[in-house]
């Protein structure tokens, strides 16, 4: 397997018990990436099942819920460490506490943005001398010891690795160079990865990825960019895909799941446009969701509720955790979805999808599963463009799908372990 780079790393013993660190984008609110985690870990205690894992988040209470297995550790990122908790800030994670205002605007004004593109500022030059001193003395990192111990690393996705967010971007660069430091086999899986524009932020990416022992990456131009790197990415499809033992019955349900853009009233209006022309509405139940728990992903689905309520059959659901989320998208025949992990939920229990994303991990996803002819960006769509994807999506051959869905899963699995299996043989 291409993606190899070997430094002197421990030995792995077959029979000792491993002691596994797993990190990644979990703790952040975003219920998609908590399934990225909970696939994982179930995939490597499928190969591993003595091991001891221990997993970094930045919100250990929020990944405590996830996670329900009481022998896995669960510590603060190095991210965590860094930042503290302003990240929440950042991204706006939702106060579910408080009820609900449904239609309610959450943009920012004017005076608002402002403020927050200098505290950003602001936050991005604190965390970059962070990063400067934690990289000098890694003694300071809390979690050093961990890597000490560690028999394997793993630095699993999803798509945090980007230089516009530069506290995460630096965080799991942190994270690569000190378990590369700390002589520990290092397993990077499910990214997506940039793009990375600023010179120096390429720099560090190439050479801390290149220490990892098998480089995967889960989209075709994260693959051509770490390639034009001189870097040896290999192309393995999302984790989250490895699970496809479901067993939901299909109603007539047509689930819409949007992001944080906020939406105009044309695109408001787009939507109701296109549910009203929905042939046999009246037996068909619409659900708006969200796969985030940010600020703006849920006044967007508070929003197209607003607008849609008037229609027989228009239900609101906020999902609290990932297998909320599963059960909620699970039983849908077809997903029309602004997020990644929506359509991948979805699809991997058997729904089939409508990408209104064309960002480049969303048309990876797509052409994997099969779907490609069903993408498009909210911003081209039209009211029949819509329809014709939707009436598609409702009249595509069940057992081709499964088909197709099960081979997947098959391959994402057999393709993790051929991972493991190779830092092993290294």
């Amino acid at each position: 397997m291409d993606g190899i780079n070997v430094v002197n790393k421990k030995i792995m013993v077959a029979s000792s018990r491993k002691k596994i660190l797993i990190s990644g984008g979990w703790g952040y609110a975003n219920l998609g990436d908590d399934a990225i985690l909970l696939s994982t870990v179930d995939l490597v205690k499928e190969k591993y099942p003595d091991s001891e894992i221990t997993v970094m988040t930045y919100s250990p209470p929020e990944t405590s819920g996830a996670i329900t297995d009481p022998n896995i550790r669960i510590i603060p990122s190095i991210h965590r460490q860094l930042s503290g908790t302003a990240s929440l800030k950042r991204l706006r994670v939702a106060d579910l506490s408080k009820p609900l205002d449904q239609g309610a605007n959450f943009q920012l004004s004017s005076f608002q943005k402002k403020k927050r593109k200098y505290l950003l500022r602001f936050q991005d030059f604190y965390f970059a001398n962070r990063f400067e001193l934690f990289s000098k003395f890694p003694g300071l990192v809390s979690s050093l010891n961990e890597f000490e111990s560690a028999d394997l690393f793993i630095q699993g996705g999803g798509g945090y690795f980007i230089e516009g967010w530069k506290d995460s971007f630096l965080s799991r660069i942190l994270e690569l160079k000190i378990a590369h430091e700390q002589a520990v086999p290092i397993l990077v899986i499910g990214q997506s990865i940039g793009p990375i524009t600023n010179a120096r932020f390429r720099s560090l990416a190439t050479k801390q990825l290149g220490y990892a022992d098998v480089l995967s990456i889960r989209d075709v131009d994260s693959f051509n960019e770490l390639t034009s790197y001189g870097l040896k990415p290999v192309l393995i499809p999302d984790t989250v895909l490895s699970k496809s033992d479901f067993d939901y019955i299909k109603k007539p349900i047509l689930a819409i799941l949007l992001g944080s853009q906020p939406l105009t009233e044309t695109q408001l209006g787009l939507f109701y446009e296109t549910v009203i022309k929905l042939p046999d509405l009246k037996n068909l139940q619409i659900r708006i969701t969200v796969s985030r728990l940010w600020e703006a992903d849920l006044a967007n689905a508070s929003k197209l509720f607003a607008r849609l309520k008037s229609i027989a059959n228009v239900q609101l659901i906020i999902p609290k955790s990932s297998s909320q989320l599963q059960d909620t998208l699970g039983e849908c025949s077809v997903l029309v979805s602004q997020n990644l992990h929506g359509l991948i939920l979805a699809w991997r229990a058997g729904c089939a999808c409508v990408c209104i994303n064309t960002k480049r991990k969303f048309i990876s996803f797509m052409e994997q599963s099969g779907q490609s002819s069903r993408v498009s960006a909210l911003a081209d769509l039209t009211k029949e463009k819509l329809l014709d994807f939707i009436n598609e999506a409702f009249q595509e051959s069940f057992t081709e799908r499964e088909t197709r869905r099960n081979a997947l899963s098959t391959k994402v699995k057999s393709q993790f372990y051929a991972c493991l299996d190779q830092i092993w043989k290294s």
